[in-house]
């Protein structure tokens, strides 16, 4: 249950090494005392093992407080607005779906106690195994960790929303859209900020002004594999060629001034 470098498995080793050493003495093991002493090694050795999972079990999963937060964090209004902000083709929709699933990850368990580790070796409710979930992040701080990300990810999806509108490339449709679309546009473009609410009227105003850009796509694994083609270490010529030649394959076909890279 316990990952290679838990403690709780050297003190193990240690007891079973010092009891089959016992048994193999024929002068200990016929002791009267010999199994009382015995059981209570094991006995202490279980009680470590019980203390050491209660320990991870509660850094691993939320209280009652913190899956309330979750839950809040979910239905939070900044959540639901880069929801509707990822409909837009231009918006980095990946980091969104990052921060729902990692927030999901995250489970609630109140109701483990050290009866049920008597009888079971892991949680008979939320079947925790540290060997099986390699985040070893704390639960409650990784959920304040999301709650940060959360504001974070609105301000950068507002300043790259800002900075598309602004490009000059983009000005231009403003004029195409009719006076209500524009005035939404427009009051965005003052005040650097969402509208409140974030309204379907404000999205379809943006998808039509945007529409004119192309998205290009890069994921960083696969760049990771162009820029180590031909070699490592080489020359920073070698380098920008490798990701000139990249970029040029992706955006062949293209107008070179309405391309927009997202980076997944």
């Amino acid at each position: 249950m316990l990952t290679v470098d838990s403690p709780w498995l050297t003190e193990m080793r240690q007891v079973q090494q010092e009891i089959l050493t016992d048994i193999l003495n024929p002068k200990k093991r016929t002791a009267a005392t010999f199994r009382q002493q015995t059981l209570q090694k094991l006995t202490q050795l279980k009680q470590s093992y019980i203390q050491g999972y209660m320990a991870l079990h509660t850094n691993a999963r939320l209280g009652v407080t913190e899956s309330d937060r979750k839950t809040q964090l979910t239905q939070d209004t900044k959540a639901q607005n880069l929801q509707k902000l990822a409909t837009i083709d231009l918006m980095p929709a990946s980091q969104l779906r990052d921060w729902q699933n990692t927030l999901a990850s995250l489970k609630t368990c109140t109701q483990l106690t050290e009866q049920d580790l008597q009888i079971n070796p892991i949680c008979p409710h939320c079947q925790f195994k540290p060997t099986t979930e390699a985040n070893n992040a704390i639960a409650s701080d990784l959920l304040a960790e999301m709650e940060t990300q959360l504001n974070q990810l609105v301000q950068e999806w507002t300043q790259t929303l800002y900075a598309n509108l602004e490009d000059p490339t983009t000005r231009e449709n403003l004029n195409l859209l009719k006076s209500e679309q524009r005035q939404l546009i427009d009051d965005f473009l003052v005040s650097q900020a969402l509208p409140n609410p974030l309204t379907n009227e404000f999205i379809g105003a943006v998808r039509e002004v945007l529409s004119g850009l192309a998205k290009v796509i890069v994921k960083t694994e696969d760049l990771q594999k162009v820029l180590l083609a031909g070699g490592s270490p080489c020359t920073v010529q070698e380098m920008k060629k490798r990701f000139d030649d990249y970029l040029g394959q992706l955006t062949k076909g293209k107008d070179a001034s309405k391309v927009r890279i997202i980076i997944e």
